[in-house]
């Protein structure tokens, strides 16, 4: 390359309008008559740092684990609603299994008096002396 090219490059570079690969080019072919340019180029070899080989994968996995914690904890919390909730399904499933309806009762009852002798006596009369709204007395009498 010409030695106008690389002062238009080194102009372009002070200036701060040249672009990676003419930096590039200008560090790695840098002549001994600009002494400041030669200067750079050397510190710019020496304290130029390689990226890691796996450093794509470093970040990735980094990533991955603050996400996957996430994950877990949205997981358990949901799996810990679900076991509140399964709780109280079956609390209220047994609760409603202890009440019994009416027609259950009336067959429990019929089947205890049909244990018991018949107790009712034909003999006794029910007379009723006061009825109102609220209020029925009666009376009984033997034959």
């Amino acid at each position: 390359m010409s030695e106008e090219s690389i002062k238009k490059i080194i102009k372009k570079y002070k200036s701060g309008t040249s672009t990676i690969a003419d930096e590039n080019f200008l560090f790695e072919n840098v002549t001994n008559t600009d002494k400041t340019t030669h200067y750079i180029a050397a510190f710019i070899k020496e304290s130029k740092l390689q990226t890691p080989r796996n450093l794509n994968n470093t970040l990735w996995d980094s990533f991955e684990k603050k996400t996957k914690k996430k994950k877990e904890f949205k997981l358990a919390l949901l799996a810990l609603a679900a076991s509140v909730v399964l709780i109280i399904s079956v609390y209220i499933n047994n609760k409603r299994s202890d009440t019994l309806d009416i027609q259950r009762k009336e067959a429990l009852l019929n089947e205890a008096k049909s244990m018991f002798k018949n107790s009712e006596d034909p003999q006794i009369i029910h007379h009723i002396i006061i009825e109102s709204d609220l209020l029925v007395v009666y009376t009984k009498t033997e034959k």
